[in-house]
C-alpha cells in the first residue's frame, strides 16, 4: 500500500535514527539483516557506518564504497566480522520454524562486537495470537525473551512502536486522512503516475512527521527491542 508505506517507512526510520543517536557504538560497523531496498542501511552509512547488508531476495540499489551486500545465507555465518551495530526491521518473525529462528539468532550473536548492540523492531505480541498465517510466526514477548536468551543475548529495552492499522500514531492519522492524501491515492490507478504519487506522498509525510514526532503510542504488536550480548 503506497499510502500506508510512505509514511510508515519514514517513521521507522525516524524511530530507528533516534535509537542510533543514542547509543554510544563501537565500532561504526553495522550488519543490516535484512536489508531489503535498503533504506535503513543508507541511514546507517549517513551516520557514518560501514554496512553490510545482507537480503537473499532483493538487491539494494547503493552505490557506495562502505556498503557491501550480501545474498547468500551461507556468506552471513562465515563472514568475519564484529559490528558495533546489528539491525533487523520486521525480518526475524519471518522466519517461522523455531529451529532456523533460533540458529539465526545464534549466528547473529557470533557477528557482534561485545560492546555492540542488537536492534529490531519485530513483532513481539503482549498475548499469543492465534493465527493460520504460514508466514509470520507473531512470537509473543516473551517467547523473544526466551530465545534471544538461549542465543546469548539480553533485552535491554522493550518498547512499542507504531503499527499503520493496529496502533496508528498520531501523525499517521492526521496524514491518513487528509484531503491531500486521499486525492493522490485515487491517482496511484494510473500507473504511469505512481512513481510521482509516492514521492509526493513521501514529501508530504515528511512534513507531518516533522510537525507530530515520532512513535507516540501506548501498546503495539510491534515492538522495538535493543538487545546486548551477553
Amino acid at each position: 500500500d503506497s499510502i500506508i508505506y510512505a509514511y510508515d517507512q519514514i517513521e521507522r526510520l525516524g524511530i530507528v535514527s533516534r535509537k542510533v543517536d543514542s547509543l554510544d557504538v563501537a565500532p561504526l560497523l553495522a550488519f543490516d539483516f535484512g536489508c531489503g531496498s535498503g533504506d535503513f542501511s543508507r541511514l546507517l552509512l549517513e551516520k557514518g557506518f560501514k554496512v553490510w547488508g545482507y537480503d537473499p531476495y532483493v538487491e539494494p540499489k547503493i552505490v557506495h564504497p562502505d556498503f557491501t551486500y550480501i545474498k547468500e545465507p551461507a556468506n552471513v555465518d562465515i563472514l568475519d566480522l564484529k559490528v558495533g551495530i546489528i539491525l533487523s526491521v520486521t525480518v526475524l518473525d519471518h522466519i517461522v520454524d523455531d529451529d532456523d529462528f533460533q540458529t539465526a539468532l545464534r549466528i547473529l550473536r557470533t557477528k557482534v562486537a561485545e560492546q555492540g548492540v542488537f536492534l529490531m523492531i519485530e513483532y513481539a505480541t503482549d498475548e499469543p495470537v492465534h493465527s493460520s498465517c504460514d508466514y509470520q510466526a507473531f512470537r509473543t514477548i516473551d517467547r523473544w525473551q526466551k530465545a534471544l536468551a538461549n542465543a546469548g543475548w539480553n533485552i535491554v529495552t522493550s518498547e512499542p512502536v507504531p503499527h499503520p492499522s493496529e496502533s496508528p500514531s498520531s501523525g499517521f492519522r492526521c496524514y491518513k486522512k487528509s484531503m491531500f492524501v486521499r486525492l493522490l491515492g485515487t491517482l496511484l490507478v494510473f500507473p504511469f503516475l505512481v512513481p510521482y504519487v509516492r514521492l509526493l506522498l513521501a514529501r508530504y509525510a515528511e512534513e507531518v512527521l516533522n510537525s507530530h514526532g515520532v512513535g507516540d503510542v501506548v501498546t503495539s504488536p510491534l515492538k522495538f527491542i535493543q538487545c546486548r550480548p551477553v
